[in-house]
Formats: structure tokens, sequence, C-alpha cells
């Protein structure tokens, strides 16, 4: 009797092409965290309305030599449902915002850029690539493992990710403060005031 389960050709063929998918799911990752560096929804915003590729490029300054690859880049955004695109009559191809993109504006309220900057930062993203031997560790988190030290000791050593970090939480909790008050609002009638419990405590480590 054999050791080890036998799989089909055709099953190992999908198992191929799944195992892949999971190898370049960073890329998606990346591509969100370029479109904000680019800031293409604000500039979607900022347009009032649909934009044409050479629209987009020339307000994002991106160059001629870069129109092609930016052309799949948008179709990779769209496929991700970061931005949405149609024909208008004339059959000209217009880029617009989504639900997701519009958390990604800058000025927004319910923005939470600052939340996927700290996240897709790589002194967040590094200490994924130690998984494994922080296993075999006696360290509690892959992030003390990698850096040899807790979070809050390489923020207060890296003003820049310290300020991040707030940024990005704080962030957070508006998002949700705002869901919060606006699909709840009759719980907090009469209430003088809320306290925030998350970014009281981001505001006393900062200090």
């Amino acid at each position: 009797m054999a050791n080890q389960m036998e799989f089909t050709t055709a099953e190992l063929v999908e198992a191929h092409a799944q195992v892949w998918t999971l190898s370049f799911c960073y890329l998606k990752s990346m591509c969100l965290k370029c479109s904000l560096e680019l800031g293409i929804a604000d500039a979607l915003k900022k347009h009032g309305k649909p934009m044409e590729l050479s629209e987009l490029t020339s307000a994002l300054s991106i160059p001629p030599s870069k129109f092609e690859p930016f052309d799949r880049f948008m179709t990779t955004l769209v496929h991700l449902e970061l931005f949405s695109k149609n024909q208008d009559d004339s059959g000209a191809t217009k880029y617009k915002l989504t639900p997701a993109s519009h958390l990604l504006l800058k000025d927004e309220a319910m923005s939470i850029t600052p939340l996927i900057t700290l996240l897709l930062d790589p002194t967040m993203c590094d200490s994924s690539n130690v998984l494994g031997p922080w296993f075999k560790s006696p360290k509690e988190t892959p992030f003390e493992f990698y850096f040899g030290k807790g979070i809050w000791d390489v923020a207060g050593e890296k003003p820049q990710f310290n300020k991040m970090f707030n940024e990005g939480m704080a962030s957070d909790s508006r998002f949700v403060c705002n869901v919060v008050m606006t699909s709840c609002r009759d719980v907090f009638k009469g209430l003088k005031s809320v306290v925030d419990v998350v970014v009281a405590l981001e505001l006393w480590q900062e200090v």
C-alpha cells in the first residue's frame, strides 16, 4: 500500500494554478499601494467626472513611455474593483470611482488612506517574511522576531513610523465611529460626549 495519497493529473494541474495564484497575491496589495502613491482616486475626484486614460495619465504626470503598462495597470485595478470603467456614447472608455476607491480619497471623512499606508509600509510588511523561523523561536510576534524589539520600541526610535502608526489607527477609528454614529444614531441620543479609547491610548503612547 502506498504511503502517500495519489492525486490525478487534473487535480495536480488545478493545484498548480492555485499555488501560483497564492504566490502572486502580494501583487494585489502592491497595486493598491501604487494607486495610493499615484493619487489616482484623488485625480478622479478632482476632475469631477469619469476620465479617459489619456486624461488620467496627463493628470498624474505619467510619461508617454509608460502609457501601455499604465493601461494594463488600470485594467488590473478595475478587476480588483478599486475603480470601474465604461464607455460613453462616443465609445470612449472612461474610469470612475467605486465605493472602495472612495475610501482612498485623502480629504474624505471616511478615508482610510493612512491605515492602508501603514499596513503596506515595509516596517509592517517585512516581518511577514520570517513566519517560518518565528514559529520555532521564543519571540511572541513575528515583528519582535524580525526587529528584535516590539512595535512600540520601534515607533519610539522612528518618529516617522510613530506618526504613520498613530495616523493609521486614528483613521480606522474615525471610520468605525462614522459608521456607528450614522447607523446607530438613536443609541447615542441624549449623550453629550463619547470617548474613543483606542485613539486615547494612541495619543498617550505618542506622548
